[in-house]
């Protein structure tokens, strides 16, 4: 959420980012291959693809982990995550377009699709008015 926050993303809907960025554990996450004989785990995170999610749509990280502690011993972009992990998995990594951010984030109208459930984000919308629409 920190590489790429929701609520920031040029013409994200504010109802969709709020209730994701209350929802982290939402991104989609893969285990692409073990290193250093087991000891660290390589894994792939991705925004999901969503118009809702505007300029963040589709954006991919890859990190490699210390299984022990959970330290980041190493954080890659789409393309060097492609470069060196694609020959290890059955799907092609997708390299996506930088990250679009605007000052203010944008209503799509788009509440009643997506993975999130429209009377929660009524329910957001009632509880936390302030955090949906102020600048960003």
């Amino acid at each position: 959420m920190r590489s790429f926050p929701p609520c920031k993303a040029k013409g994200a809907d504010p109802n969709l980012c709020v209730s994701f960025a209350d929802h982290p554990e939402e991104i989609n996450v893969s285990a692409i291959d073990w290193t250093e004989g087991a000891a660290a785990i390589v894994v792939m995170a991705e925004m999901p693809c969503s118009s809702a999610f505007g300029g963040i749509s589709c954006q991919v990280l890859g990190f490699e982990i210390e299984v022990s502690s959970g330290r980041i011993l190493r954080r890659m972009e789409a393309r060097e995550s492609a470069r060196r992990w694609q020959k290890g998995i059955a799907w092609k990594i997708h390299v996506p377009d930088p990250p679009e951010y605007g000052s203010k984030a944008v209503c799509t109208g788009n509440l009643g699709t997506g993975m999130h459930n429209p009377f929660r984000v009524e329910f957001l919308k009632a509880s936390r008015p302030d955090s949906l629409w102020r600048e960003r």
